[in-house]
């Protein structure tokens, strides 16, 4: 056996740490073909959490011993495994090893178990501060005893404050004598510590023991605790266990929200500080949610925090344990708002929800209605409709705020803001009674290009005593945009109601002033298919929405501007794939292409080709070629058949597909000089030049005589060298010249020069 432990001991982290304490001893006994399990039974003295895994066995110096290494990958023995959580080694389960050595019974091996502890840090990160490497002996024997079975007892919560109380019960299949047993710091290192009460001595299945833990505040934490229980059997000969762990949570009971006092559109929540504030593991601070619309759920006892599903959002975060006042802005008249507030804890801890806290915004403002867009045209206009304040109490105070009225309408174009600096309407009223105003027609607008966002103000005591104001809405503004043979329809809107439906209308005919149904949707996007491209449809929507609050009027009905649009095709089609044909000696190139109208295009009516000599430059138009079917090109009478081709699809909108594949051909430069020549004046042969050449663009050509002399210079590929000194301009004797020449070949990668040297002849004598 080889034991090994490490303690860390970090003073800026933590200020002490103690190892793990093992409960359980580390030899077992188990049978062939039979289930084992082996737990440990670790508990930390300081709650640090603990992880379990498979490590080496070892023996002197630390040295693994390969025999006795039941997880190496040779080992017959592929099933085992550690349980990470709760520290159970299963075996499913021992099976005869090799003959030899295994060739007797008991068998004996060897496990070793790692066991390392966890610490969240203030900075919300998990530091391992040390470990406890346990060596396990197992002997498994080939056995006809069957192993106690405990009843199936499931992990488990509860609230802080509460008593959990549970029964285990074990059976036997061999009706052997049972000893029922629990284990765990859960028992003896907390405070108050959890209490198991079962027979004390081997007692007739079935055996019951029942599980008691009076819980309290400072057991609080995000980790579970953990339960070991046991079941052993009196066989003589091999005693065999079984053993259930559980895991324990205990949550912090919820806060209580106390108050919520409607400021404007504001609600200000005030709760009580959280039940439990443990020492060692203290409250943080608060979580705040809402959602609109109230509801009586009750969490599960593992249902922490505030659950996804019950559909609230997270609005607020206080920190510190008694900052127990939360302000939520922007909120809307007319809306039933639930809110839930959750503790956290240092460790990461939450507690359970709150319960909901239904309230609302004060109708003692207006209550915006309806932004309903009336006509679209030269001189468009919108009705804006609104619901008078409600008087009385826990709304308008008249007597606080008595009259006269003044009600201001504002303005803004777009869905955002009104313009709260000039008003484009006032009505005032004497008192509460005659303030019966309650709409206005806004005339002179341009409903196509924008949408117009209102809001409505009511003033006390003749303007000088400012109220609330109404929440924001905005008009429906229609947006259409163009597809092939098709209308996108889209619509946007900014109000304090919701909008659960929009008939979609048709002008039909276009022009005619008839609006037909065309559907209806709950969506804000709608594609109306099979349409002429080039003609002209109209649209406008009409929505319909409600407050949740039900003493208010519904459904609000609002139309948008009427928009028209032209469907047009704005999909290009698909590319061609383009093939070449190069002939170096004819001195063209031999393009063709597949008509996409055969595959996946419909409207392809021309091609685009590009081209570039060089490869890497930027390509340019060459030819435009009209006609689908028309899918090849001969480009031929060329200097240089070196470049790069693209082919591009053209439909009958003038879309232009992506450029097809690239291809490409280069040249085959050909420059080859002769080694004598006769400058003799008669005509045949008087000229040094090349042979017939092609794809050069110039030359460097330097000619030397015997002496290294220069007598001849030229750029032209034609050379056309007479024999004449360059500068004396005489004859130069017959006899044998040496030169160097370089010849800049005309390739697809650019210029590329190429040296060519030599000796010609200069043979004036007849023979």
């Amino acid at each position: 056996f080889y034991i090994r432990s490490r303690l860390i001991i970090n003073p800026f982290l933590f200020n002490n740490n103690s190892s793990p304490v093992l409960t359980y001893p580390p030899i077992d006994n188990g049978c062939l073909y039979k289930l084992f399990i082996h737990n440990p039974g670790a508990y930390d003295p300081d709650g640090d959490s603990l992880s379990y895994e498979l490590t080496l066995c070892l023996g002197a110096g630390g040295v693994p011993v390969q025999q006795f290494n039941n997880n190496l990958p040779y080992n017959y023995q592929p099933n085992i495994s550690v349980n990470p959580m709760t520290g159970d080694l299963i075996w499913n389960t021992p099976q005869p090893g090799p003959n030899p050595p295994f060739n007797s019974y008991p068998q004996e091996h060897n496990f070793a178990m790692l066991i390392k502890e966890w610490r969240k840090a203030p900075d919300g990160q998990w530091y391992l501060i040390g470990y406890v490497m346990r060596d396990l002996q197992v002997d498994i024997d080939n056995c006809p005893n069957n192993p106690p079975a405990i009843t199936n007892v499931q992990d488990t919560c509860v609230m802080a404050g509460n008593t959990l109380n549970f029964q285990v019960t074990a059976t036997d299949p061999d009706n052997d004598l049972i000893t029922l047993s629990a284990t765990g710091g859960i028992f003896n290192s907390v405070n108050p510590p959890a209490t198991f009460t079962a027979p004390g001595t081997p007692s007739v299945p079935p055996v019951t023991g029942t599980f008691n833990w009076n819980t309290n505040c400072n057991l609080v934490r995000n980790q579970p605790y953990l339960a070991v229980f046991k079941a052993a059997d009196n066989d003589p000969q091999n005693p065999l266990v079984d053993l259930q762990s559980v895991l324990i949570y205990v949550h912090a009971p919820p806060v209580s929200i106390d108050s919520a006092v409607p400021e404007c559109n504001s609600i200000r929540l005030y709760w009580g500080a959280a039940p439990c504030n443990p020492n060692s593991n203290f409250v943080t601070g608060y979580k705040i949610y809402r959602k609109s619309s109230c509801d009586s759920l009750v969490p599960s006892p593992c249902e922490t925090d505030v659950p996804a599903s019950w559909g609230y959002t997270l609005v607020g975060v206080n920190n510190g344990y008694y900052n127990t006042v939360f302000t939520d802005n922007n909120l809307v008249y007319g809306v039933n708002y639930s809110y839930r507030v959750v503790a956290t804890y240092s460790d990461g801890a939450v507690s359970y929800a709150s319960p909901p806290f239904c309230t609302r915004l004060l109708m003692d403002v207006p209550i915006m209605r309806n932004v309903d867009v009336v006509s679209t045209g030269n001189s468009d206009t919108i009705r804006v409709k609104w619901i008078r304040p409600l008087a009385g109490a826990n709304n308008l105070d008249t007597l606080a705020h008595p009259g006269p009225y003044v009600y201001k309408v504002y303005r803004g174009a777009g869905l955002t803001t009104p313009n709260f600096s000039a008003p484009v309407a006032t009505f005032t009223a004497p008192t509460y009674s005659a303030l019966t105003i309650d709409s206005f027609i806004d005339t002179g607008l341009g409903t196509d290009a924008s949408a117009f966002v209102y809001s409505v103000q009511l003033f006390a005591q003749n303007g000088s005593d400012t109220l609330c104001r109404a929440s924001n809405a905005s008009s429906v503004y229609l947006s259409l945009t163009p597809g092939d043979n098709q209308l996108t329809l889209s619509w946007q809107y900014n109000v304090p109601w919701t909008n659960y439906l929009f008939h979609i209308y048709k002008e039909t005919p276009t022009g005619s002033g008839n609006w037909v149904l065309l559907d209806s949707t709950a969506q804000t996007i709608y594609v109306d298919n099979g349409l002429v491209n080039g003609a002209t449809y109209c649209y406008k929507i009409k929505a319909y929405g409600q407050y949740s609050d039900l003493t208010l009027p519904r459904p609000l009905i609002n139309w948008s501007q009427e928009k028209c649009g032209i469907p047009l095709d704005l999909i290009p089609p698909c590319a061609p794939m383009l093939a070449i044909v190069s002939d170096c000696d004819a001195s063209f190139n031999s393009l063709s292409w597949n008509n996409p109208n055969l595959s996946c295009a419909d409207d392809v009516v021309g091609y685009n080709i590009y081209y570039t000599p060089v490869q890497g430059v930027d390509p340019t138009l060459l030819i435009t070629i009209n006609g689908a079917i028309n899918t090849t090109l001969l480009h031929d009478s060329l200097f240089s058949i070196a470049g790069c081709y693209w082919v591009t699809a053209l439909d009958s909108f003038n879309n232009e597909s992506v450029t097809s594949n690239m291809v490409c051909a280069d040249n085959c430069p050909l420059y080859e000089l002769p080694n004598v020549f006769t400058p003799n004046g008669d005509g045949i042969n008087d000229y040094f030049v090349p042979f017939p050449y092609k794809y050069v663009k110039d030359v460097d050509i330097q000619i030397y005589n015997r002496w290294g002399e220069v007598v001849f210079t030229s750029t032209d590929p034609d050379i056309n060298w007479d024999g004449t000194h360059m500068k004396s301009k005489q004859p130069c004797s017959d006899g044998v010249y040496y030169y160097v020449c370089i010849a800049n070949e005309i390739r697809l990668t650019g210029i590329q020069p190429r040296t060519l040297t030599g000796f010609v002849q200069i043979l004036r004598q007849k023979n």
